[in-house]
């Protein structure tokens, strides 16, 4: 069981600064939830071939190229991709799904930063997968990205794993917010072939209008840091 996260898999808390903010985060995480879900991977019918870029609210997004994406779903503020292949003459067989979400905020003040979102986030989405929760990483940062945060969860569905990576972002002016998650049911996603075209995609999940990483710290997102990061085993709950 790989995660693509740092080897301690156990959180300490930072101080939130009273319990109304608290609890106005908790409420963002509340509306996260309620974004429209991903069905199973193996439900998806109708796909269509991707644009070249995704405009997500107040955040973009170029997605990977070739053959095996497809868009399942998309609107002014969300998308759902899809790496898929034919497994037969009626069958399509989905190794993976990237869904992202952006959100307004009223009110900047609500989130001190994208560390307790990402934080909040989180324990949010371990609590709600309860016993069925076998395995989960920490929140860290993700290099080459305009501040994006990422965490991973596994649980246990049926006979298999799902292995979930959540990734959270903040606008800089705090006016808006992105949830994103890539779900799949292999074991060793980062060895497949969707998983570095996919890496090497992220740092094109900005804010619109914000500067292009580097082609150093591109590199870096798809390098040997995101391989360390594959290779931490998990551990159990």
């Amino acid at each position: 069981m790989k995660l693509p996260n740092n080897r301690m898999f156990s959180l300490k808390r930072p101080h939130m600064k009273g319990r109304t903010a608290m609890r106005a985060v908790n409420a963002l995480i509340s509306a996260m939830l309620l974004a429209p879900a991903a069905a199973d991977a193996q439900g998806f019918t109708m796909m269509s071939p991707m644009p070249a870029q995704y405009g997500i609210g107040a955040f973009e997004y170029t997605p990977p190229s070739g053959d095996g994406w497809r868009e399942v779903q998309s609107g002014p503020d969300h998308f759902t991709i899809v790496y898929a292949e034919q497994s037969g003459e009626d069958t399509i067989n989905t190794r993976m799904e990237f869904s992202a979400h952006s959100f307004p905020l009223d009110d900047p003040s609500v989130v001190p930063d994208t560390y307790r979102l990402a934080l909040a986030s989180f324990e949010t989405r371990k609590a709600e997968r309860g016993e069925s929760l076998v395995a989960h990483s920490n929140v860290e940062y993700l290099a080459g990205t305009e501040g994006i945060l990422m965490y991973s969860l596994v649980t246990r569905a049926g006979d298999k794993d799902v292995y979930e990576i959540f990734y959270v972002q903040l606008k800089p002016d705090k006016t808006a917010y992105l949830s994103a998650k890539l779900l799949t049911r292999d074991v060793d996603y980062d060895e497949q072939p969707y998983f570095k075209p996919f890496l090497l995609s992220l740092p094109s999940l900005k804010p619109v209008g914000a500067a292009e990483p580097a082609a150093d710290e591109k590199a870096a997102a798809g390098g040997d840091g995101a391989k360390d990061r594959s290779a931490a085993p998990a551990e159990p709950e």
